[in-house]
This record gives C-alpha cells, structure tokens and sequence, in this order.
C-alpha cells in the first residue's frame, strides 16, 4: 500500500519526537502533524526529496539518496547545510 497526501505525493521517511511526526514527501517537502490530532504544517521544502529523517532537539535532520544532508528548525523555515568538514571530520552543524 502507498500513502499519499492531499498534494498526490508519496511518504518517503518518517520520525517523531513525542510530540509531532515528521514526514518526509516524494516533492520533497518535510510534514509536521501533531500526534494529538490536528492539520498538518510544512516544516520547509528542501532541494530534493529526502530519503532518511531524524528529529533530535530542536531540529529534523534529513539526508538524501546523493548523501546530502540538512537541517531545519521543528517550528520551520529554511533548511541548513552543514558546514564543510574540517581536516576529515564529519558534517558539522
């Protein structure tokens, strides 16, 4: 079975924090939806859709299948590359 939401789009990734679950969209939105019950809100639209998501603290971590990863606020807005890597160590935020 394949869900899709009111825009016709598949559900690619899913995590949650307690409190929201955070979806993420084959036209590469990423989907906030209370785990009480009410709409759901886009959290931010990202380059491309993401195949992988964490929610952790205050932010939704999401990576693609090219191995991009990004950022974004749980409340919303833009989503943040890392920061180019230093002397071989990983992405940091």
């Amino acid at each position: 079975m394949t869900a899709l939401d009111r825009r016709g789009a598949t559900y690619e990734a899913l995590a949650t924090d307690g409190t929201s679950a955070f979806v993420t969209t084959s036209d590469a939105r990423v989907v906030r939806v209370p785990l009480q019950g009410g709409d759901a809100a886009d959290v931010t639209t990202l380059p491309r859709a993401a195949t992988a998501i964490a929610a952790a603290g205050d932010y939704v971590y999401v990576a693609d299948d090219t191995g991009a990863v990004f950022r974004v606020a749980k409340s919303g807005g833009d989503a943040e590359p890392p920061a180019p890597p230093v002397d071989g160590a990983q992405a940091v935020f």
